[in-house]
């Protein structure tokens, strides 16, 4: 199946479905605008036309990071006054449990050319078979590496993906067969995510036609498996997978050193490759002080079970700090670039709301608080679209003022 079909692929339980729903569906499938346009919209994370437009314009942009890089909820902002997300904390427009009327999601989605899909996950330890918009491939459009390619007339990569951490976007790099060679110009940008998030390679979701999908993360978890709170979709075992690698691998030195190494790969990799780099936090931000307060004044003791050993400090030697002093140093800490003043993408969202209301108020504060009032940010956490236009507008200005972009 070709890329501009590929959205087609899980259409298991259509038969299910509104009659209406399923002529809609048919009728995409044999739209070959429809197709085209899915294939446009797709053109920052498809290697087919990643590899033809670099053959053309000899000059690329690269965003990594997790959902926030990848476009999550970037909505544009007419569509949203028509139809609002709905699906809890998500950024879905839905038919599940009659969310929103068939009729408008049907003209909807043939106004703005968003392909229907049925659901079929296995999501909350529950198998569901809704229908849907599969609005991905609109908000990867929106997504704010796309806008600074139009900016500059650059070919947009997308290596951003919902749910990873910054090892998998800085991966992606080397990943994928993209002929780097053939650009006379780079400029990455660097939207890092939570740097407690540690990645795994996806063992069956490796694809060289798209990017994405290829591998999933570990978060901290504290607290033993509870069936009766416990949601995550894989249920117990995941669960005790990242409850024992909380307790016998993790640490706060452990986040912030592979941090630190996901950083120094990534220079090495411009360097190679005479690629410029911007970084600047996705909802969270990166601290030197705090970094080096983690490993070069205390070290992390551990019992004969590798759980940490409470109340223990041992300061390193100085031998010892005046090494891992000269890493730090390596990571690109010239490449942070300010966003209007703030240190992240959520920020900078976060101070163009008209009221103060949501000012100082972490990602999963504004979950809690449903979005904020004037949609630069959505129930899910993620920044709309007007929020990506935003971001590449201040990128562009400031990778004109450096030098970045002659």
């Amino acid at each position: 199946m070709n890329n501009g079909m590929r959205f087609f692929q899980d259409l298991e339980g259509l038969e299910s479905a509104d009659q209406r729903w399923q002529d809609f569906i048919n009728a995409q499938y044999n739209d070959p605008n429809f197709v085209k346009t899915h294939h446009h919209r797709m053109r920052s994370r498809y290697l087919d036309s990643i590899n033809l437009n670099i053959s053309k314009k000899r000059k690329a942009v690269v965003s990594l990071g997790c959902s926030f890089t990848q476009g999550q909820s970037a909505f544009p902002a007419d569509l949203v006054d028509k139809l609002r997300p709905r699906g809890g904390n998500g950024s879905n427009f839905d038919y599940s449990g009659k969310g929103h009327d068939i009729e408008d999601m049907l003209a909807l989605a043939h106004e703005y050319t968003i392909p229907l899909k049925v659901i079929n996950d296995n999501i909350w330890n529950q198998a569901k078979n809704n229908l849907a918009m599969h609005t991905s491939p609109l908000e990867i459009d929106n997504a704010f590496v796309n806008k600074f390619a139009e900016l500059c007339d650059y070919v947009p990569i997308n290596m951003g993906h919902n749910g990873n951490g910054n090892q998998a976007a800085i991966n992606r790099l080397f990943q994928y067969p993209i002929d780097w060679h053939l650009c006379d110009d780079i400029i990455v940008l660097w939207c890092y995510s939570d740097q407690h998030r540690y990645d795994l390679q996806n063992d069956d979701m490796i694809s060289y036609t798209e990017i994405g999908g290829d591998h999933f993360a570990m978060w901290p978890k504290y607290d033993e498996y509870n069936p009766d709170i416990e949601k995550y979709h894989a249920g117990t075992a995941w669960h005790n997978t990242q409850w024992y690698f909380t307790k016998t691998v993790r640490s706060e030195a452990f986040s912030y050193l592979n941090h630190m190494d996901n950083g120094i790969k990534l220079d090495t990799w411009c360097k190679a490759h005479n690629a410029k780099l911007m970084t600047f936090g996705s909802f969270c931000k990166v601290d030197r002080s705090e970094i080096e307060s983690e490993f070069l004044h205390n070290r992390v003791i551990r019992d004969h079970n590798r759980l940490v050993v409470p109340g223990e400090v041992y300061p390193p030697s100085d031998d010892q700090r005046f090494w891992m002093e000269r890493y730090l140093n390596k990571f690109p800490w010239d490449s942070i670039v300010k966003l209007q003043g703030h240190d992240t993408f959520l920020d900078l969202a976060i101070a163009q709301e008209t009221q103060n209301d949501y000012q100082g108020m972490t990602m999963w504060d504004i979950i809690q608080a449903g979005g904020t009032k004037d949609d630069w940010i959505f129930p899910c956490g993620h920044p709309s679209g007007k929020a990506h236009k935003l971001l590449a507008d201040e990128l562009y200005e400031i990778a004109t003022e450096v030098g970045i972009l002659n």
